[in-house]
């Protein structure tokens, strides 16, 4: 193998420093690209493998070898990237020792390289260091969302929530019927709710049932509604995609309910606590967020329901009478955080 690549770099007369080219003394062979943490996130390919696994969906495979110190940076990086993609791609690696026709077969002439395979054919490829922003793009981008949300951008105190007067921003969750929902699934509805929920908030399970009387009564007027879990698995193992299921298939709550795993949505909308409701109006311009009721999680105490009244003025054609409201409820869960952190951006919207 060493000759092998060795060969490749003087036929084509090119040396990638970003890279790491098997020319040097090859070290024990020790696994380090990808730890034991989430080695079941990252396939491993060998020859057996490869083709059947690639050939079906997106894959995102890291070609890398135990002797190649660029290859460790690279594999944490894979993880992460395999953490964000979720379910909705594959993400794999194969070691060229163990394939050593692979980097002829597909031109490979320093690791680490990178190939986006879609339905068995490589659409894209990277040599050298890359990071996850960039392989995370290329993926969404095979997957239908050559737009992905901007995530994680930097926000300014007091600007972590959507305005009124904003736009809805695009979306793209898994829900528990197994479809994939983004912002256009929703473009026939007069009012879009778009609401950030969970399993096991007291005060979610505690207004679930008027939730589900107002969604009742307004979806007969063109109000569509779509609740998002964007809690963090390993924060709250109760809010996994499985027990959101179950707990669908249990209460037959009458809205789209998906799961935000990357927490792009979540970022994107400003969400702060669970229940926290965001109403749009036909434009999909924000005309209220906050509350759905003033005591979600004793709701035979509640003196308003500010989401149904907000509802009604845009039915009538009226001003929304209180456009603003402070949700009340759980924080968002938010990934690699303690259960009580909120973004630092993050402030009562009243």
């Amino acid at each position: 193998m060493k000759q092998t690549i060795m060969s490749l770099v003087i036929g084509v007369g090119l040396l990638f420093i970003t890279g790491c080219e098997k020319i040097m003394s090859a070290g024990p062979k020790t696994e380090f690209g990808v730890s034991e943490k989430t080695a079941s996130r990252v396939a491993v390919l060998d020859d057996a493998t490869f083709a059947a696994q690639t050939a079906h969906g997106v894959v995102l495979v890291d070609f890398w070898a135990t002797w190649c110190g660029p290859c460790k940076e690279q594999g944490h990086i894979v993880e992460k990237v395999a953490k964000q993609l979720g379910d909705t791609a594959k993400v794999a690696k194969l070691d060229v020792d163990q394939a050593p026709h692979m980097p002829k077969q597909f031109g490979i002439i320093s690791i680490p390289t990178l190939i986006v395979f879609k339905d068995g054919k490589r659409v894209k490829q990277f040599e050298g260091l890359t990071q996850a922003d960039e392989l995370v793009a290329a993926v969404k981008a095979e997957l239908g969302a050559a737009e992905p949300v901007a995530v994680w951008k930097k926000k300014e105190v007091g600007r972590f929530t959507l305005k009124i007067g904003d736009d809805a921003p695009d979306f793209h969750v898994r829900a528990t019927d197994g479809k994939t929902y983004s912002l256009a699934d929703f473009e026939k509805a007069n009012i879009l709710v778009v609401f950030f929920t969970c399993n096991s908030c007291p005060f979610v399970r505690g207004s679930d049932e008027v939730t589900r009387a107002t969604a009742t009564k307004f979806m007969e007027q063109g109000v569509a509604f779509i609740g998002i879990n964007s809690n963090s698995e390993s924060t709250n193992p109760a809010d996994r995609f499985e027990a959101m299921v179950a707990r669908m298939k249990e209460q037959s709550f009458p809205w789209v309910y998906a799961q935000d795993k990357s927490q792009d949505a979540a970022w994107v909308y400003g969400a702060l606590r669970t229940p926290h409701f965001f109403v749009f109006d036909r434009h999909r311009k924000l005309v209220y967020t906050g509350r759905g009721v003033d005591n979600p999680r004793e709701t035979n105490k509640m003196t308003v329901n500010d989401l149904a009244n907000a509802l009604e003025d845009i039915l009538s054609g009226r001003p929304v009478r209180v456009p603003l409201t402070n949700p009340i409820g759980c924080n968002v869960k938010w990934n690699g955080k303690a259960a009580s952190w909120m973004p630092p951006e993050a402030c009562d919207l009243l």
